[in-house]
């Protein structure tokens, strides 16, 4: 579309020119035609006097008209075919140039954003860092809940699946004036993208899975203290039968195995 307009308007500049240089033509071709009337009109004053002065002036006049006609051929033909070739050859290389500006401009934003974008990522992998330090610390101290842990949904790096990875390779050309040294640099930062999406999504792959595991596992263990204590229920009462119904709770049959329970198992610790 650009170029089109350049063209019109390279072409509309030459019809101008053109359109110009015919009116200088026609208006040196009027002065001409009075200066041709005024040498007839000597001349015609000179045949009074000489026959042959006449056919001498005459000769002369049919010179200088097909030498001045000559002239305007070719300034016709420089007006009418050249010119708006040349305006149009210059249309196209001012397009060229726009063209050109408008790109390396526009490859700086580009890299600019790449730019922000991947020291976007400091921050975010040093806090995952610590909350994967802090989990570790949580989940082993005892009678506590499962501790949350959070996670920067950035380190998936989708933003960069928006971003044009040519004009990266170009702007850091365009940087370093070095082809082969913006190529190695454009894969580096392609590659480190790359281990960190794998990174965060093995991380939340393991997490939901060890979060699942130990959900599972907590469920087991009060399954299984239920059945400890009920199984205990029904030995105390056998106990008591034994002791024609007194207490069995001084017995050493049921008191040690009582204090084990209670002090360990009865509470229902979160932490297995």
């Amino acid at each position: 579309m650009n170029t089109l307009l350049s063209t019109i308007f390279s072409l509309h500049f030459g019809f101008i020119f053109v359109q110009s240089e015919t009116l200088n033509q026609k208006n040196y071709s009027i002065q001409t035609d009075k200066l041709t009337d005024s040498s007839f009109v000597n001349n015609d004053t000179l045949i009074m006097q000489s026959d042959t002065l006449k056919i001498s002036g005459q000769t002369q006049l049919i010179e200088n008209i097909v030498v001045i006609d000559r002239k305007d051929d070719k300034s016709n033909f420089w007006s009418a075919f050249l010119s708006p070739i040349f305006f149009t050859l210059f249309g196209i290389v001012i397009h060229k140039i726009v063209d050109f500006l408008k790109d390396k401009k526009e490859t700086k934003q580009f890299g600019r954003r790449w730019v922000a974008e991947i020291r976007c990522l400091e921050q975010p992998i040093q806090k995952q860092i610590k909350a994967l330090e802090n989990f570790r610390t949580d989940i082993c101290r005892e009678n506590t809940e499962y501790p949350q842990i959070p996670f920067y949904s950035i380190l998936n790096c989708d933003v960069f699946n928006t971003l044009d990875k040519h004009r990266l390779i170009k702007f850091i050309q365009l940087k370093y004036n070095d082809s082969s040294e913006a190529i190695r640099i454009s894969n580096s930062i392609h590659g480190f993208i790359s281990v960190l999406v794998h990174l965060y999504d093995g991380l939340m792959r393991k997490a939901k899975i060890f979060r699942k595991d130990y959900e599972l596992l907590i469920d087991h263990l009060n399954e299984n203290i239920d059945i400890i204590l009920r199984e205990f229920r029904d030995y105390a009462v056998i106990l008591e039968k034994e002791l024609h119904g007194d207490d069995p709770i001084n017995d050493d049959r049921y008191k040690l195995i009582a204090e084990i329970l209670f002090k360990y198992i009865a509470d229902r610790p979160d932490n297995i």
